[in-house]
């Protein structure tokens, strides 16, 4: 009998090893997770701060008060690819326009034109629209084309106050 009480006895010695390894797992699996988390929330905060850092130095850079010349070089690409996302904001905005203006009539959903003033199928009167046709200039800066009425370009951000 005393056989058998050790056998049980290192049965259960070993299934309370495996126990104990597995729990010493699962709370270091828990701890890694909670350190990850950490980690991550950490590398966030940084590339934010980053970030805050880069769109101050390119404020500065559009102000011309940043004249280090290895910053005006990462800026040069910046101010190109603003140039393209302004152009293409402009086209989609135009694209938009011209879409409105090929509508449809809010009654019976035909189709009709911009110079329609009732609708073709169900004589419902249709609100004109005028087109309005903007004075604009180059920015000093970008030499973007922009309104005339505006007191800063929208495509670089350079203050247009104070200039002819």
């Amino acid at each position: 009998m005393s056989t058998l009480q050790t056998k049980v006895g290192e049965g259960l010695n070993i299934i309370q090893d495996t126990l104990q390894q597995g729990k010493q797992k699962v709370a270091t699996v828990q701890e890694t997770g909670q350190i990850r988390q950490q980690l991550e929330l950490l590398r966030q905060k940084r590339i934010e701060q980053v970030l805050l850092l880069g769109n101050r130095v390119h404020q500065d850079i559009r102000q011309g008060t940043a004249t280090d010349p290895s910053y005006l070089e990462i800026a040069e690409p910046i101010g190109l690819l603003d140039r393209e996302i302004y152009e293409l904001a402009r086209s989609l905005e135009l694209l938009q326009q011209n879409q409105k203006a090929n509508s449809q009539c809010p009654t019976c959903r035909k189709h009709i034109a911009d110079t329609d003033k009732f609708c073709g199928s169900c004589g419902e009167t249709l609100a004109t629209t005028e087109l309005v046709e903007l004075l604009e200039i180059n920015c000093n800066n970008c030499e973007m084309l922009i309104p005339e009425s505006s007191s800063f370009c929208p495509c670089c951000g350079f203050s247009l106050n104070g200039e002819e």
